[in-house]
């Protein structure tokens, strides 16, 4: 699955909830009351995907880290090491066995993606219609349909359970689904200064640079 893909489609939902009574609480409920006064998430997640015959496509895993408003970073471990930033501003994306950094700006809809919109719930509304899904394969789940149409997915399904966010699934237009698992959630760690940030290693090829107009960058403090 490529860089732009999993972050316009799973750029997705993320972060938990540590509910007090999570069997009598509803997944806004765990959702809100976990995210009280977070600023930063970061975890664990395994990632598969299977295409439109149930075939699977990929497995992978790694560590995901977001912070409020909108920086996030994914850095894949297996099956081949990607890391991929976004500093709020731009996206960053290096492939060290290629020896190769791309970089854009980061887009209104990446910046304003449910993966640090969850951190808002007042934002998460304005772009999801958000509703319950009920209690499932003991999960409590929470659905998102996107408020305008978009090519990526229809729907974004979030299930929790006593430990925070578990699980993560949609599916694209074309029939392929992507499932990920979520463990070892820590609410605000204390994280390098530049943990969100990415300067290119020196060497490696660096494209898309020069493409980046500067109008489409979004300042933090907006």
């Amino acid at each position: 699955m490529s860089a732009q893909v999993m972050l316009r489609s799973f750029v997705a939902a993320m972060l938990c909830l540590l509910a007090q009574s999570a069997h009598a609480a509803t997944a806004r409920a765990q959702l809100e009351s976990f995210l009280a006064d977070v600023h930063v998430l970061k975890g664990e997640f395994e990632q598969s995907v299977v295409d439109e015959f149930g075939e699977l496509v990929e497995d992978s895993q790694g560590e995901l880290a977001l912070s409020a408003p909108r920086q996030f970073r994914f850095e894949y471990q297996t099956p081949y090491p990607q890391l991929l930033i976004a500093d709020g501003e731009r996206l960053w994306v290096y492939d060290p066995d290629l020896e190769q950094v791309s970089v854009r700006a980061q887009s209104v809809e990446e910046a304003n993606s449910p993966l640090t919109l969850i951190l808002e719930p007042r934002l998460l509304d304005q772009t999801f219609v958000v509703t319950e899904g009920g209690e499932e394969h003991q999960l409590s789940w929470l659905l998102l349909t996107p408020k305008e149409e978009r090519a990526d997915f229809d729907r974004l399904d979030l299930g929790f359970d006593e430990n925070g966010l578990r699980v993560m699934h949609y599916r694209d237009p074309n029939g392929q689904q992507t499932r990920l698992r979520f463990a070892h959630w820590q609410r605000d760690p204390d994280l390098p200064a530049d943990y969100f940030a990415f300067t290119p290693p020196e060497g490696v090829d660096v494209v898309g640079m020069e493409d980046i107009d500067s109008a489409q960058v979004r300042p933090l403090d907006d």
